[in-house]
């Protein structure tokens, strides 16, 4: 047998008078460990991203570099951890293929001034595309700045496959969303518009113009807007834009009277050729407690069309809430359940799955019969510990706990407050109302 001794790591000797060869190993000093990554990587694409309220430096940065490009197959992830991200100044997405998500249990609000500027403003040369936003909130918290502005927290002048999941936009101070003619594709799921505007006649919960491709809004909720919850509008006289295939399905419209607009309206600019085309409004509940009573304005509150084409609205609850629409279109209006206003009638509820993997659902109640608690089951909700908020709650209130066992029932007290826009400083403050009212159900961890 031969060795090798200059493979061998170590003193090596050897005695000739018959000892043998003694082999006396070297201390090995362990390499130094690798300094830990940094909590973010730039430009560099790690598989996840982590982002604090105290990166939003270098967010920014991310959001508005072209060149960071996630993977058509596998999008990059960026996590948001728990705070409120300060923004000094209007963010210019343009990024693709990625998706931004607050971690689990984690609560993330995006901070922008919207009396100085938009709040995401995807617009320019560098085109957003399948993009996903999930469980964050958009916000202008600057409650000492009552002053009325013309922005938007979330424009659209381009992107497209852009999608928001269980977010919020609140407290703009004009809308909350919005979007021009070169956006294609949006959709929003689970999301609340809430508290938006100053302007009864222009701040909607969402603004959206001329839809290209798809616009969709599921499962989502208006509250408390100063005009429209949805407002979908071509403002082209050209007659060469269209209001098209718009979906509007189980969503719910919380309206509540003076300075209060219309839940929902489909509208062209001034022309008789028809540009309301293929929109479908499916399975929304709509409520309204304080209609107006004003004779010169017949159709406020209510679901409007204006010069509608092949549009369906089926499958609605409508309280206190008027269907306005060509009587063509009226007489196509089928299924729907329209709530006298008096009291002692059944309850209806809706239930919806927002994410089954973080247990998380939402319950919308119309409780016709004005009770203070109301009594619901639904065997579908899992075994938990589940914290409640009305998504029309004021920013701040707390969050109702309940320990539930599957099948048993649940008590929602709907005497909480609505809210009151944080940014206006005297009022609309709506108070109580009984009558309806939606909350969403949270899992807490085991």
């Amino acid at each position: 047998m031969s060795i090798d001794f200059n493979k061998i790591e170590g003193e090596v000797t050897y005695d000739a008078d018959g000892g043998g060869i003694t082999i006396k190993l070297r201390e090995i000093v362990a390499e130094p460990s690798p300094p830990p990554p940094a909590r973010w990587t730039y430009p560099e694409i790690p598989s996840n991203f982590i982002f604090g309220p105290s990166d939003v430096e270098a967010l920014v940065k991310l959001l508005q570099d072209g060149s960071f490009l996630g993977n058509a197959l596998v999008r990059a992830t960026v996590k948001l951890t728990n705070g409120i991200y300060n923004f000094p100044q209007t963010v210019y997405p343009k990024v693709k293929n990625v998706n931004f998500v607050a971690e689990h249990g984690a609560n993330v609000v995006f901070n922008f001034n919207t009396k100085a500027g938009h709040g995401l403003y995807f617009t320019g040369s560098g085109v957003s595309y399948d993009i996903s936003f999930r469980r964050i909130r958009f916000s202008d918290l600057r409650t000492g700045d009552t002053g009325q502005g013309g922005f938007q927290l979330v424009k659209f002048d381009t992107g497209a496959r852009i999608g928001f999941y269980e977010c919020e936009t609140d407290n703009s101070r004009a809308t909350g969303v919005y979007s021009n003619a070169g956006a294609s594709d949006l959709y929003f799921f689970g999301h609340i518009l809430r508290d938006n505007g100053f302007s009864s006649q222009f701040d909607h919960g969402a603004y959206m113009h001329s839809a290209t491709g798809e616009l969709v809004f599921e499962s989502s909720f208006f509250v408390n807007n100063a005009s429209h919850g949805l407002h979908c509008y071509d403002g082209s006289s050209s007659n060469t834009e269209l209001i098209q295939n718009v979906l509007v399905s189980g969503c719910t419209f919380l309206s509540y009277g003076e300075p209060q607009d219309r839940p929902i309206i489909f509208q062209d600019a001034t022309s008789a050729v028809t540009k309301v085309l293929n929109n479908q409004v499916l399975g929304c509940m709509f409520f309204n407690a304080h209609p107006t009573k004003d004779s010169t304005e017949a159709d406020r509150n209510s679901v409007k069309f204006v010069n509608p084409a092949e549009c369906e609205f089926d499958e609605n609850v409508l309280w206190n809430v008027p269907l306005v629409a060509p009587a063509v279109f009226v007489n196509t209006w089928t299924n729907n359940i329209t709530l006298p206003s008096a009291t002692m009638l059944p309850l209806y509820s809706r239930f919806d799955v927002l994410d089954p993997v973080a247990h998380r659902y939402a319950v919308t109640l119309f409780n016709t019969a004005m009770l203070p608690n109301v009594v619901y089951t639904n065997d579908r909700l899992p075994t938990g510990r589940y914290e409640i908020h009305s998504v029309a709650a004021p920013v701040g209130t707390a969050a109702h706990f309940i320990n539930h066992v599957q099948g048993n029932p649940i008590t929602f007290d709907m005497t909480r407050k609505y809210s009151r826009p944080q940014h206006r400083a005297g009022g609309f403050d709506f108070g109580t109302h009984t009558g309806a009212n939606a909350f969403r159900l949270i899992r807490m961890p085991d």
